[in-house]
Formats: C-alpha cells, structure tokens, sequence
C-alpha cells in the first residue's frame, strides 16, 4: 500500500492522538504561573475562612431555655428553643435555663412584734424568669435575692407573735415572706421569680428558754 505525502487525510490518521494529561498540565502549570494564580490560594483561604466562620456561628437552644444575644455588647434579641445564628466576632450569646428550680436555705434568730425572740429556718425556691433582667439589670441578682429573704422573713417575722409563730401562724409567714419576696425582686427587676418558701423550723432558741 502506498501513502502520497500530499495527501491531508493521510496525514491525518498518521499523526498520534493528543494527550489530555499533558493538556491539562500545561493549563494547570499556566494557570499557576500567571496572574491568575497570584489571586487565587487567597482566595481559597478566604473562602474556607468564611466558610467556617458561618458554621461555628450555629447553636440549638434546647427546651426550658432562652438565648439573649448582645450585638456589639449591647442586647439585641432573646431566642427561644431551636437551632440559631450569630455572627462570631459581633455577637455574643447567653443561654439560660429558665426553667430550672433552685434553693437557698436561711435561718436565723429575729424578734416577734411581741418581742419574743424566734429561731427561723426557711427554703426559698426560686427560678431565673426573665434572663434579659438577671444578666443586665442588677450587678449580683442572686445576691440581692439573698439580702431580700433576710429582709422579708425579720420583717414577716417582726409583725407575728411568738405564740402564732410556733403554731396556727406559720402558713401566713410563710406566704407573707414569699410574697414581700417577689414584690422586692420586682422592683429591682432582677429577673427571679420566687416560686415557693417553706417554713422549715420555727422555735424558741435554748438560750431564751433557760433564761
């Protein structure tokens, strides 16, 4: 069989097919080394930055929770249960339970209006109801909570006598001092909401009994 050298289509089917793996590495290699090349590992950093820093910004708030948000240190918004977003670096997020119950105990010897004095030991149960309030508007909530249970139950105390103390009037201290309680937390608008007071012990301390 013989080839004419003019022939274009012999030409043609003589020469090898191309190699696309010396293609693409030339392209590749061109890509790199131009200008091109120059923008884009940063911005491949960038984007994997960006990236996650928007991932980091999800959080789920559970049940019986709520998140208060500070924009620039300032309070921006409260959100309740569920899946959220902050922006990292401008926000700030608190999660609080709101729903959860806890206990001071307290006991102390005070005087009745009969000046009497009574020994008194009494549990306050307490929830955070307003986080907002308990993080921002009082420096110490919970102390301020404390010094209004010692208030509360010598003022209570203080209006009582001794007899009823001990016996039929215990039920009424008990409800008084939870309601000065919640009445004094409200006007300082520390977010605690007092849920219950139990008088635990009312007596007559040894030392007034031997004297």
């Amino acid at each position: 069989m013989t080839y004419d050298n003019n022939d274009p289509w012999q030409k043609k089917r003589r020469e090898d097919p191309p190699n696309l793996d010396e293609i693409f590495e030339g392209l590749n290699l061109s890509f790199l080394q131009g200008n091109y090349g120059f923008f884009f590992f940063p911005l491949l950093v960038l984007l994997v930055a960006l990236v996650l820093w928007i991932v980091s910004g999800f959080y789920i708030v559970k049940p019986a929770q709520e998140a208060i948000v500070l924009r620039f240190g300032k309070y921006f918004d409260s959100y309740g249960p569920g899946l959220h977003w902050i922006a990292r670096g401008i926000d700030n997020k608190y999660i609080v339970n709101t729903s959860r119950i806890y206990a001071y105990n307290y006991s102390d010897q005070m005087l009745t209006e009969d000046e009497n004095y009574v020994k008194a030991a009494i549990t306050v149960f307490y929830r955070i109801d307003s986080p907002k309030d308990y993080l921002f508007n009082v420096r110490d909530p919970e102390d301020t909570l404390f010094d209004a249970v010692h208030s509360a139950l010598r003022q209570t105390i203080g209006h009582t006598d001794l007899e009823e103390v001990l016996t039929s009037g215990k039920e009424v201290v008990r409800s008084q001092t939870a309601k000065l309680l919640n009445e004094v937390l409200d006007s300082y608008g520390t977010g605690i909401e007092v849920t219950d007071v139990k008088l635990q012990e009312a007596t007559v301390p040894q030392s007034v009994i031997a004297a």
